[in-house]
């Protein structure tokens, strides 16, 4: 099953156990409605977060605490997720400082 099949699936069963909550909105046909998902992630879920970001036009991608991925080939190429509304949090004292050079590579890459 692929990602984008797990999304679907989750917010079936969503839309199935809580009719109220609205959670068909988020479904177009069978897929995810991307443009209205925010997704986020800490730590390791950072990383999906970022990757989900670049390959889909979310409504805003949030990583937190991460992610560590430098030099790695999802963080070049154009985002479909308009840099503008994306962002990432990690403290200072934390000796997290180490996303900073990813988080310059993804928001300043051709």
């Amino acid at each position: 099953m692929s990602k984008e099949e797990i999304v679907s699936d989750k917010i079936a069963v969503s839309t199935a156990e809580t009719p109220a909550g609205d959670w068909g909105y988020f479904l177009d046909g069978a897929r995810p409605r991307w443009s209205s998902i925010i997704i986020s992630g800490i730590s390791h879920g950072a990383s999906s977060a970022g990757v989900v970001g670049m390959m889909r036009s979310v409504s805003r991608a949030v990583m937190l605490s991460g992610p560590l991925d430098s030099n790695q080939a999802w963080l070049r190429g154009v985002p479909l997720t308009p840099i503008d509304p994306g962002g990432g949090a990690s403290p200072q004292d934390s000796g997290m400082y180490r996303f900073l050079p990813v988080w310059t590579t993804m928001y300043t890459a051709p």
